[in-house]
């Protein structure tokens, strides 16, 4: 019901668990790809906050960026958006665009 809210069409293409081991480093920023209509879905499976590597999204970085030749997007549009990093608990559903710049922030 929320994706034909949103007027997509829901097919499952890729599944798979993203792992924050404590002591990890922040991902580099990026997107999971540049094709309109693909929404990721993330379901934690423990509450997230500051200190476990809750995930970074700049939005509206999907519709300022263009990709380039190695999928980064020029910096400046990222710089002129304040990234929000969600914290949430567990069982959360968080959906967001596949092409929105995002990246895991540290597990300390």
């Amino acid at each position: 019901p929320i994706l034909q809210a949103a007027s997509l069409q829901g097919s499952l293409i890729l599944q798979g668990c993203v792992v924050s081991l404590s002591g990890s480093g922040p991902q580099h920023i990026h997107t999971d790809g540049f094709n309109e209509g693909f929404v990721n879905t993330f379901v934690p499976l423990v509450d997230v906050d500051a200190s476990n590597g809750p995930t970074e999204f700049w939005l509206g970085s999907h519709r300022n960026c263009s990709p380039t030749v190695d999928a980064n997007c020029d910096p400046s549009v990222l710089q002129s958006s304040q990234p929000v990093a969600p914290e949430v608990p567990r069982g959360s559903l968080i959906l967001f665009d596949y092409r929105l710049h995002h990246r895991g922030l540290p597990n300390v």
